[in-house]
C-alpha cells in the first residue's frame, strides 16, 4: 500500500481542519495513487520483487523500471530452476545515465567480455531487484523511540518527536517499508514490510526515512484526489459550483486534464511479456 501524498496534505485543499474523514481522504489517495499509476504503466513507490522475462536478444533484455539489482540468473535447462547466476561483471544496466538523471534503468546488457548470455528460453531469464521509477528518501528530524523500538508483532511504534510523520506516508526503517495508516501525537500506526520488503525487528534509535515522489506526481494526487473526494456530492457525475447553481457545473471526468498535462512526461510504454 502506498501514497504519493499525506492526509496532512489534502486537507487544506477540501477546508477541512478536523479528523473526522480521515480514514476516507486516506482511501481516496490510495486508490488515485493506483490509478496514476495504472494510466502511467509504471509505479513510483520503489518495491521488492523477483521478475522474470523471455529474452529476445542474447545481449539486450529489455525489463520494467529497475532501480537497483541483486542477482540474475537464468534457466538453461529449462526447468525453472535458474541454477546459473549472472555476476556483475557479466552484466551492465542501461540507460548509463539513468541514476544521474533520476529514472530508472530498462534495460540490462551483457558485458563485452560476458560468460553468459540471454537465454531466449520462454521465462528463462530471472532477476531480483529493486524497482520503480525512483528512489528518493528523506531523513526525518525524529527516530524510532529510544524507549520502545519495534518488535515484530508490532502495528505502532512511537517516534522520538511528534508532527513529523503523517498519515499516508510510507517509510523506510532499516530495509523495511512501513504504510503510515494513522498518527496520534507520537505514536505512529503503521502497516507492516509493504512493497516487497521483509518484516523485522528495529532498535530504538532508529533511523525513519520517508519517500518522496515527483512533483507533478504528488500534485497530479493532490487534484484527482480532491476531485474523487467530491465525488460524493457528485452521485450522477456532475456538481454545481459554490455561487451558481445552474452555469457552473462542473463534470466530473475519469482523469482531471489538468492531471492529463502534469503526468503526460511520465507515459510509459506497456511493451513487456512474461
Amino acid at each position: 500500500m502506498y501514497s504519493y501524498l499525506s492526509v496532512e496534505a489534502l486537507k487544506p485543499y477540501l477546508n477541512d481542519t478536523t479528523n473526522r474523514a480521515d480514514a476516507e481522504y486516506r482511501r481516496a489517495l490510495e486508490a488515485v495513487s493506483r490509478q496514476i499509476d495504472d494510466w502511467l504503466d509504471r509505479t513510483f513507490q520503489p518495491y521488492t520483487a523477483t521478475q522474470y522475462y523471455t529474452a529476445d536478444d542474447p545481449n539486450c533484455l529489455m525489463v520494467d523500471d529497475l532501480l537497483s539489482v541483486t542477482s540474475i540468473k537464468l534457466d538453461q535447462a529449462g526447468t525453472r530452476t535458474y541454477a546459473t547466476s549472472m555476476s556483475t561483471s557479466d552484466y551492465e544496466l542501461a540507460p548509463y545515465n539513468a541514476a544521474a538523471k533520476d529514472q530508472p534503468y530498462t534495460i540490462i546488457e551483457t558485458q563485452p567480455q560476458a560468460q553468459y548470455v540471454f537465454i531466449d528460453t520462454p521465462r528463462g531469464v530471472q532477476v531480483v531487484g529493486n524497482w520503480g521509477y525512483w528512489n528518493r528518501r528523506t531523513t526525518l528530524a525524529c527516530t524510532v523511540s529510544a524507549t520502545t523500538g519495534i518488535s515484530t508483532a508490532s502495528t505502532s511504534f512511537t517516534a522520538s518527536a511528534p508532527g513529523v510523520i503523517e498519515t499516508g506516508q510510507t517509510l523506510l526503517i532499516d530495509s523495511e517499508q512501513v504504510y503510515v495508516t494513522g498518527v496520534s501525537g507520537s505514536v505512529v500506526s503503521i502497516d507492516r514490510a509493504q512493497n516487497g520488503t521483509t518484516l523485522a525487528t528495529h532498535s530504538t534509535g532508529t533511523t525513519l526515512q520517508r519517500y518522496e515522489y515527483p512533483s507533478p506526481i504528488v500534485e497530479a494526487c493532490r487534484i484527482q484526489a480532491t476531485r474523487l473526494y467530491k465525488r460524493r456530492d457528485a452521485p450522477f457525475g456532475s456538481f454545481a459550483g459554490p455561487t451558481d447553481l445552474t452555469e457552473n457545473v462542473v463534470e466530473v471526468s475519469r482523469l482531471d486534464p489538468d492531471v492529463e498535462q502534469l503526468i503526460m512526461n511520465y507515459h510509459r510504454k506497456s511493451w513487456l511479456g512474461v
